[in-house]
């Protein structure tokens, strides 16, 4: 079972973003937010920083939704 140190603990740091969006590809589709990944991997430095707390900010919600879920789909199939 999860504890609150697994909900808490940031998952995503600067540096983790960072990398990812330098080894993004340039010329793809973009997702269904409708921005492409050169927005953001030519944007301003501090998007890094902000897409970092936005992503751990989230990240106890989603966790939480997908514990909800594995709890429903365990109880309604029997």
């Amino acid at each position: 079972m999860m504890n609150h140190s697994m909900v808490r603990r940031k998952v995503f740091s600067v540096e983790l973003i960072g990398k990812l969006l330098v080894n993004l590809k340039n010329g793809k589709a973009a997702g269904l937010d409708d921005l492409p990944c050169e927005h953001l991997k030519y944007s301003h430095p501090i998007s890094v920083s902000m897409l970092c707390k936005l992503f751990n900010l989230f990240m106890p919600m989603v966790m939480c939704l997908i514990v909800l879920a594995k709890l429903h789909s365990t109880y309604s199939e029997k």
